[in-house]
């Protein structure tokens, strides 16, 4: 509940720094409104069909944000900016995000098991160390599980895009080839980072 309260009161505060959206803009928000609550619009053939394709609760998801753009729009406000980030927060929560992130290790032979570890680091403005080990589970096939953490060394570092390095997952994960089913309640699945 804190992530909300604090994206509510930055949207807020920058209602006092940010001009109002044109009549034009308030009008675009209508047409796009009223389009996915299945209203004819003058939007492009390519949109329509696109609203189209998309299932009947996505759509209502998008009804309720445009509505509550287009009321914010009309009358700027700390009570309508409210709920628009209630109503974004809210599509949020239900949206599982995937992601994958190419690298490259090095492991070497722990002498005498069947583990294997890389050292990497410290890297980067965070002094980030990535520990990882692979280890072979059953000698009699090949069944490995990876497992690996990361450490920030300097948390008072920033990155672009993400923030202080104190705030960086320093979690020990555990890749099992031991299939693990994963309840989610997800409305939605979004692909890549952000």
């Amino acid at each position: 509940m804190s992530e909300l309260k604090e994206k509510i009161e930055k949207a807020v505060a920058q209602l006092r720094t940010e001009k109002p959206m044109s009549q034009e803009e308030c009008n675009n928000l209508s047409k796009l409104g009223a389009a996915f609550s299945g209203a004819s619009t003058d939007l492009p053939e390519e949109g329509k069909i696109k609203i189209s394709k998309m299932p009947v609760e996505q759509r209502q998801d998008m009804v309720k944000v445009f509505t509550a753009l287009l009321n914010h729009c009309r009358s700027p406000s700390a009570a309508t900016m409210t709920e628009v980030v209630r109503i974004t927060h809210e599509q949020e929560t239900r949206t599982c995000r995937v992601s994958a992130n190419p690298f490259t290790q090095t492991f070497k032979r722990v002498a005498g098991s069947n583990n294997w570890t890389s050292n990497d680091g410290p890297n980067g403005p965070c002094g980030t160390v990535v520990i990882s080990r692979l280890q072979k589970d059953d000698p009699k096939y090949s069944l490995w599980s990876y497992v690996t953490r990361k450490t920030i060394t300097n948390p008072n570092g920033e990155l672009p895009l993400i923030g202080s390095c104190s705030q960086l997952d320093q979690t020990e994960y555990v890749y099992d080839w031991r299939s693990e089913d994963k309840f989610t309640k997800c409305d939605y699945v979004k692909f890549g980072l952000f």
